[in-house]
């Protein structure tokens, strides 16, 4: 008897395990927030750009006493890995893509725009998804 397994959602299960990578970096490496999250101050003469997407893979990795904690990322991917699979099934992981990238870079347009703070986290992509799996029919 021989255990096979499948990588059934790529993009989704891709997108996980890049942003786990760089928590566990974040947390007990080298902190990569500085270079991937977008800043409060964004420089628009820059190439910051790359942030208005980077920063959907950083998430806060210690809690107000200093100690990790790994609950913002926690509760982000458990709504993208519920809901992000049947999605890429539904949609196909290029069409979701798009829709991943354009609601990361509407989002982060909008936080430089607007506010003068940084933003971390893949909150926006988990939203757009329970909306989008809303309008599905599964």
């Amino acid at each position: 008897m021989s255990v096979r397994v499948t990588y059934n959602s790529p993009l989704i299960l891709s997108f996980t395990i890049l942003s786990f990578c760089i928590l566990i970096s974040c947390a007990y490496l080298v902190d990569l927030t500085p270079y991937l999250a977008l800043p409060g101050n964004f420089d628009w003469k820059s190439f910051d750009y790359l942030k208005l997407i980077s920063y959907t893979m950083v998430h806060a990795t210690s809690n107000l006493v200093g100690q990790s904690d790994f609950s913002h990322f926690v509760g982000n991917f458990t709504i993208i890995l519920l809901i992000g699979p049947v999605l890429e099934e539904k949609f196909g992981s290029r069409k979701l893509l798009y829709m991943m990238l354009f609601t990361a870079i509407v989002t982060g347009l909008l936080n430089a725009i607007f506010n003068d703070h940084g933003i971390i986290g893949a909150s926006g992509l988990a939203l757009m998804m329970v909306i989008l799996g809303s309008f599905t029919n599964w």
